[in-house]
């Protein structure tokens, strides 16, 4: 008998990397937030946790290669001696485009983070969005009003969180 997803949802407390652990608990309450059956949020759990466990020690947001996702997805492959009709490329696919879909909400979930720190003395408005910060004038003089960065990917997110604070200070 198939896995509910109450019992799915359990199998996330077998994640050893907590951040890893956390990511896919929110992406879990974002899925019950959206009008769609447990079978699909199952079925979209499963290849996610999988994926987890795979990477063992680095974190799901820290994957910006394909091969990391390709090398997963490459475990799924049967000799042809096994699966002569060559069935696994069907779940190859499967889990390609259910980890395509959560990579597309963490992507969504980290550039969608927007701080904004109070103007400084010289007027400079500072705004972390994602991975990328930049320093911008603002315009209206507010500290309140929205301001939208480039993004640069080549910068990584703790070391922007640290020049922040090293900033602010």
């Amino acid at each position: 008998m198939p896995s509910s997803f109450a019992t799915v949802k359990g199998w996330t407390k077998s994640i050893l990397n907590e951040g890893n652990r956390n990511l896919v608990n929110e992406f879990v309450s974002f899925m019950e937030t959206t009008d769609t059956s447990e079978n699909y949020r199952r079925g979209n759990l499963i290849p996610v946790i999988f994926f987890a466990k795979y990477l063992e020690g680095k974190s799901l947001s820290e994957v910006r290669e394909k091969s990391d996702i390709i090398g997963f997805l490459d475990t799924k492959k049967k000799d042809v001696s096994i699966d002569t009709d060559k069935r696994w490329i069907r779940t190859w696919n499967d889990y390609l485009q259910r980890i395509k879909y959560f990579m597309r909400w963490l992507h969504e979930q980290l550039s969608c983070l927007i701080c904004h720190l109070p103007l400084t003395r010289d007027g400079l408005h500072y705004v972390v969005r994602g991975r990328s910060w930049s320093m911008i004038k603002s315009s209206s003089g507010k500290s309140d009003s929205v301001v939208h960065t480039r993004r640069d990917s080549s910068k990584n997110r703790r070391l922007v969180q640290r020049s922040l604070s090293m900033i602010s200070s």
